[in-house]
């Protein structure tokens, strides 16, 4: 109830009873109001002269002054007040007062939205409040949206074009950004080896290869001339959110084969990346029953062929030198098993091929940890031909 200055000369009285209080004060520590006195210490004057209550009052920080609660000429923002007139004021897209610094303007609604729920787009220089909504360019050469790559299509990278039933790897390298940059539209620039840039929810961006054709050996030296273009790629900063994901084809096998004559080699990866097999994106179908085949399984049969999920993050030109040599060589033990050795007996392949391909892993692990990694490999092998569960790998299960 506002009580004006006028209000005080109306009585003459030495003392008024407060209907608050209930008990009478000395006139001159009183306001009279409409119909009853209130006590001066608990108004105060808004910028207008008007006496309100201190208890329907709010302190405006713009002008230093008091205005009645619920007034239209005032902004609330994080519990403080100012004038709404204020140059550093503006109404966002939801209707609710903000400060214009942690604001940016959106070309697509022509609307203010907090900065952190703006989307920046290098080719216009603006701001949109919608992801769709933005006119960045989808090449491969720019961070585009998640799976953009897939509708835009790959370009398979073939060294050896007579080779029959060929194989082609790919690899997604994920990372927190490149060189600072993760937002959709960021110009990276065109490398031959990578299909596509794409934004990805679980870590930042991830750089997806073409599928690269991993038959002739003797080939090599072309596809490590193409990996060493994105050495500084590989540099950008990541952490254990990043993953490191391998694609494989085979010409003429279908995807549901391809899973059955990779499986025998599975628990190399096992072994490898043993620490990854709790992770939620790729901990479910772990003993890789292909019936219950699912996204997040450590090895998922895709519509192409298999992704292996298990690998961790690319972090140097070494290791993705090594993963490409052994999906290679792992391929050559795949098309011997199909086309000659159809009867062998599956629980020799893996141990087989880690010591027969000793000198690969002996790029990147000392003699010491390749007999551990023939240990592990074995436990795993036993998991996942026959179920048995050695305690040595119970934990990472």
């Amino acid at each position: 109830m506002p009580y004006t200055l006028e209000s005080l000369k109306e009585s003459a009285l030495e003392e008024c009873f407060d209907s608050f209080l209930e008990d009478y004060l000395l006139l001159d520590e009183a306001i009279y109001g409409s119909d009853c006195y209130e006590e001066i210490e608990r108004c105060v004057y808004t910028a207008d002269d008007t006496i309100i209550l201190l208890d329907d009052s709010i302190y405006c920080e713009s002008d230093s002054q008091y205005y009645l609660d619920g007034s239209e000429d005032i902004a609330e923002i994080n519990g403080s007040y100012y004038l709404n007139t204020d140059d550093h004021i503006v109404i966002d897209s939801n209707r609710e007062y903000q400060f214009s610094e942690d604001c940016s303007f959106c070309e697509d609604t022509q609307e203010y939205v907090l900065s952190d729920y703006a989307y920046y787009c290098d080719l216009t220089d603006c701001y949109y409040e919608h992801q769709e909504n933005m006119p960045c360019n989808d090449g491969k050469e720019f961070i585009c949206e998640y799976h953009s790559t897939k509708r835009r299509g790959y370009e398979k990278i073939v060294t050896h074009y007579k080779a029959k039933n060929s194989a082609f790897v790919g690899f997604e390298i994920e990372k927190n950004d490149h060189f600072g940059d993760s937002h959709q539209g960021a110009e990276v620039g065109e490398y031959e080896i990578l299909a596509g840039i794409e934004q990805d929810g679980s870590c930042g961006i991830e750089y997806i290869t073409q599928p690269i054709q991993a038959n002739d050996i003797k080939i090599n030296r072309r596809i490590f001339e193409l990996f060493n273009e994105i050495d500084e790629i590989l540099s950008q900063p990541s952490d254990t959110s990043c993953g490191g994901h391998i694609n494989l084809s085979i010409e003429g096998v279908s995807p549901e084969k391809l899973f059955n004559y990779f499986k025998p080699y599975a628990s190399i990866f096992y072994a490898l990346y043993k620490w990854r097999l709790k992770n939620n994106f790729c901990n479910s179908n772990l003993k890789l029953e292909w019936e219950k085949n699912t996204k997040y399984s450590p090895i998922q049969i895709t519509h192409f062929g298999i992704e292996i999920r298990l690998p961790s993050r690319v972090g140097s030109l070494k290791t993705l030198q090594f993963r490409f040599l052994l999906m290679q060589r792992i391929v050559q033990h795949i098309k011997k098993d199909v086309y000659e050795l159809k009867n062998a007996d599956k629980s020799k392949k893996s141990q087989n091929f880690i010591m027969e391909n000793q000198d690969l892993f002996l790029m990147v692990y000392d003699h010491k940890k390749i007999l551990k990694l023939r240990q592990f490999n074995r436990y795993f092998f036993e998991y996942l031909q026959f179920g048995t569960t050695n305690n040595k790998i119970q934990g990472y299960l």
